[in-house]
Parts: structure tokens; C-alpha cells; sequence
């Protein structure tokens, strides 16, 4: 994929996730290849009355969420998450941060022979009654590689639909990632591409999943009726999910409350933590997003005197702000990769203003003007004005640039920043994926950036590893070049999560941010 198609997709992810995080922190035994995230959280655990109850089927699961996707069901400009009730991928992470077969009972990567096979279950139909088969998924790579929609798409030599159930694709290269990114390539109804015009798919959608959709009606509503033919047997329990758009959050909390809905997927720190006071559940896994500070360290910038980097570290008081903003879900963390994650046990800085004075001393700042970048998707930022006071604090001359959300994710991806930016990251099936998604040397930040050369070269060499142990090895020592650095400044961590009334039965989400179990979802009388 080319780097500016990558940043395009990478730009809707971080827009998802900041949007998350704003609203988060408003004021008003382990895996063989992963850890567990929450070991030290202050989290609200899913309900354990729940587990020891049989499944039932029908309902209706009302949800106070999102109804705001642009293009609802493109096949290539989509909105990955609010199609997850109508679209299946090939692949998808599992509760133990594992790829696990969805369309695709099976694959192979076979480095050596320069090849990815998949084989493809059976006798499934699109809701418009068409076959998904192997020339169908070889549809769907081909349009997104054609529209630089698919990651690493230079990497295709040919793509091979063997029989009805195999699709096997000849790559020019093999390294890690490419099972990561195409494994989980949602797919998508061929024939109703060759049937409606493109402009029918920002509000219309056709997939394999359990269930169909009903009504979309942009920043209202989307309305999805069971699919009485999914191919996975005894699937779905519910008859119908409705998720309504409440975006003032003390109206979505009053509706809550009254009974409205059953779940409500965005809710703040704040309201969460009123909601699971009072008894609800808070559902959570292990993917989080961290906020973190962004340098441009071009040289002959200022902050491209590592003194000035380590400076913000020591001035920020990271428990203080986690224990303001967090209201009990999140925690401060000391490197990129969360505790838990790999390299996640690492630690360098601890909260220490005399420290971050006297570097500023030692570093020569004459109190030069310092632009703190931020999103403003919620009116404001609390995150960055509390920043804002402890960089204050230590003689940091700072202003707050409050940016919309198309600017700022502009300024990350593509235009650069002048001196900080206050940004999030987050976490994929292990963290070496998240390495080359955010800190490696194709990810996705913009020329502010400065990877330095033993970070590329390293970056480059953990692609070859192949085995579990391999990349865990590689991901810690690149964790570790980015802290001894101070490249970049991890102040907090959350663990993604849901409220819901105690009714609602649903792993999600601890499978990630790139799946949710739908069919599985039930509820309570």
C-alpha cells in the first residue's frame, strides 16, 4: 500500500478512536503470544451471574451509540465497525489475541514459496442470495488493491481463486504483517457492486453476517433485522439490534437510565463510573488506546534535543491526571506498549518537575513559544489542559491549539505539527503489529515524525521474524530505542469497554477493536 493511501485509512481509525477518548476523559493467567491488559485496572469485569445463563433467542437489544458513518457499506470506503452486525471477514482476532478462521475455516502463509493460501467455508450466500466463493474474495482484494485500499498491495504478484473454495495469493515478498492486515479484510457482495450505482453503498450495505440492514438514516439511527439464513447454525439469538445516535452525553445517560436502551457504547469516564456505582456493567478486553505526546524532532527543531523530550516526561504527573480523567479505568503507563502488552514492563520517567527544570537549565530554553496540538472533538480537551498546567509548571512556555478533527487528524498524517501533539495509539493482535501500525518505519505518522535510522533498521528487521518468541523479542527492544529516546511520551492507557443494564449477554470486546460477535450477542427478558 502506498504510505499516503495507508495514513487515508489510518486517519478514519485515529477520527474512531479520538472521538472514544475525548468523550472517555471528559471531566463532566496470560496467552502464549499476548498478556492481559487489566491486570492493575480498577475495571468493572463482565457480570459473572451471566455465564452460568443459557442463551435465549429473540429481542429486540436496544443501544445508545453511533449512526454517523459516511460510507456505510463501500467496499472500499467503508466504516469497518458499523458494519460489524452485516460483514464478515476472512479472519479475526480471537478472545486470546489469536487470528482465528471466520469466512476462511483455514490459511497458510508459506514465506519460503511466496505464497497465502485461504480456505474458504462452504455454502455461504450474501444477503442478496449471491454465493461468497473464492472468485468473490478475489474481488474483493482486487477493487481494494485497484483503490490503494488495501495495506501492503504492492506485495501482489497475482491472486489465484484455485477452486470455489481456495484463493491462494502470490506475493513478491513475505514479512509479518501481510496475514495481519489482509487476514481480517472484511468481504463484501460482488454482485451487488455489478447491481447498484456507487453512491448506494454509503447507506446500504450486503454482507454474510447474522444480520441485515434494516434502516440507516445518518446521525439518527440504524436498524438491523436477524438473517433467518446465516450459515452458522442456531445463529443469531436476537431478532433485532436498533442503535440510536445520542451524542449530548447527559441526554444519551438520561435515556439510559430510564430504559431506553440496554447498552450504551460511548458513555464518558464520568457516567461510567456514576453507572457501575449504581450496579451496571461495564464490559472491557484487553484493547486500549494510549494518549500520548508526539515531538516533531526534525533536526534543528526544538524538540529534537532529547533534554527538552525528557523534560515533558518528568513534568507531567501521570497517577494525578489517571486518577482525575480516569475516574478508576484507566492507568498511567511508561511506555508505548501498555503493561501487559510486550515491553510494556518497562519504565523510565517518573513524575519529577526539579528534574524537568533542571533539563530545561542544562538544554538552554530561553522560554520559547511551545504549540501544544489537540482535538477539540468534545468542545474541549481536558487531557490537553491539564498537560497544558504541568508543562506551565516547569517553565515550559505553552499554548493549547484546539484543532477540529479533520485538521488535526491533517496535521498527523500528512501536514505535520510545530511542536507537540497530544494523540492516542492502540493495539492490535500483538504488539509488534501496533509497532509497524504507528512507530515502524511505514507507519502512519507524518514528516514531524523522525524515525532515526536505528529505528528503521530495526523496524525493518523484526518484519523477517517468524515465531512467536521472535517477535515478542523484537517489539521489546524496539519498545525500549523509543523510551531510552523519549521519542515518544505514553501518559495514560484505557481499556476499551460498554455499559450495559446486566441484561446483556456479549464477549465484546474482548476479541479488539476489529470485532464483535454479534451472533453470539443475546439478552435477557
Amino acid at each position: 500500500m502506498s504510505k499516503q493511501s495507508f495514513k487515508k485509512l489510518a486517519s478514519c481509525l485515529l477520527l474512531m478512536l479520538l472521538m472514544f477518548l475525548v468523550v472517555s476523559c471528559s471531566g463532566n493467567s496470560e496467552p502464549a503470544n499476548n498478556n492481559n491488559n487489566s491486570a492493575n485496572m480498577n475495571i468493572s469485569p463482565v457480570n459473572n451471574n451471566q455465564a452460568a445463563k443459557e442463551p435465549q433467542y429473540g429481542g429486540t437489544l436496544k443501544m445508545i451509540g453511533t449512526a454517523s458513518a459516511l460510507n456505510l457499506g463501500h467496499p472500499t470506503e467503508g466504516d469497518y465497525a458499523s458494519v460489524y452486525p452485516a460483514v464478515e471477514p476472512l479472519l479475526a482476532v480471537s478472545d486470546e489475541r489469536e487470528l482465528e478462521g471466520v469466512l476462511a475455516k483455514a490459511w497458510e502463509e508459506d514465506p519460503d514459496n511466496l505464497t497465502i493460501t485461504f480456505y474458504l467455508q462452504e455454502g455461504i450466500k450474501f444477503h442478496d442470495g449471491s454465493d461468497f466463493n473464492a472468485e468473490v474474495a478475489k474481488w474483493n482484494f482486487e477493487i481494494a488493491a485497484e483503490r490503494y485500499r488495501l495495506r501492503f498491495f504492492d506485495h501482489i504478484d497475482r491472486i489465484e481463486a484455485v477452486d470455489d473454495y481456495t484463493l491462494v495469493i502470490h506475493i513478491n515478498q513475505w514479512h509479518n504483517q501481510i496475514i495481519e492486515e489482509w487476514g481480517i479484510k472484511q468481504m463484501f457482495s460482488k454482485q451487488a457492486w455489478e447491481t447498484h450505482d456507487e453512491s448506494w453503498f454509503s447507506t446500504n450495505v450486503v454482507g454474510t453476517g447474522p444480520f441485515k440492514l434494516e434502516e440507516f438514516v445518518r446521525d439518527s439511527h440504524i436498524y438491523w433485522v436477524k438473517n433467518e439464513d446465516y450459515w452458522q447454525e442456531g445463529y443469531p439469538y436476537l431478532d433485532r439490534i436498533e442503535i440510536i445516535d445520542i451524542p449530548e452525553p447527559t441526554t444519551a445517560a438520561a435515556a439510559f437510565e430510564a430504559g431506553e436502551a440496554r447498552a450504551w457504547l460511548n458513555a464518558d469516564n464520568q457516567y461510567a463510573r456514576e453507572f457501575v456505582d449504581k450496579g451496571y456493567v461495564r464490559n472491557e478486553g484487553w484493547a486500549g488506546m494510549q494518549t500520548v505526546i508526539l515531538f516533531n524532532n526534525a533536526e534543528g527543531e526544538l524538540f529534537s534535543d532529547k533534554r527538552l523530550r525528557e523534560a515533558v516526561e518528568y513534568a507531567i504527573d501521570k497517577q494525578a491526571i489517571s486518577d482525575a480523567l480516569g475516574y478508576g479505568f484507566s492507568e498511567p503507563i511508561y511506555a508505548v506498549a501498555p503493561p501487559g502488552d510486550w515491553g510494556g514492563h518497562f519504565k523510565w520517567r517518573d513524575y519529577d518537575p526539579e528534574k524537568a527544570k533542571q533539563l530545561l537549565q542544562e538544554a538552554g530554553y530561553n522560554g520559547e513559544e511551545v504549540i501544544l496540538l489537540a482535538s477539540n472533538a468534545g468542545g474541549r480537551n481536558d487531557m490537553a489542559e491539564a498537560i497544558y498546567n504541568y508543562l506551565r509548571a516547569v517553565g515550559f512556555n505553552v499554548k493549547i491549539d484546539l484543532a477540529d478533527l479533520g485538521r488535526f487528524g491533517q496535521a498527523l498524517y500528512n501536514d505535520g505539527w510545530k511542536h507537540l501533539a497530544l494523540s492516542i495509539a492502540g493495539q492490535d493482535t500483538n504488539y509488534l503489529t501496533s509497532i509497524q501500525r504507528w512507530w515502524g518505519h511505514d507507519g502512519t505518522l507524518s514528516i514531524s515524525f523522525i524515525r532515526p535510522a536505528e529505528l528503521i533498521e530495526m523496524s525493518r528487521a523484526s518484519l523477517l521474524a517468524r515465531t512467536t518468541d521472535e517477535k515478542k523479542a523484537w517489539a521489546e527492544k524496539i519498545v525500549k530505542y523509543i523510551g531510552d529516546e523519549a521519542l515518544v511520551i505514553p501518559i495514560l492507557n484505557q481499556p476499551s469497554g460498554f455499559l450495559h443494564d446486566g441484561t446483556v449477554h456479549t464477549s465484546y470486546p474482548k476479541q479488539g477493536f476489529t470485532r464483535w460477535k454479534m451472533h453470539e450477542m443475546w439478552i435477557e427478558p
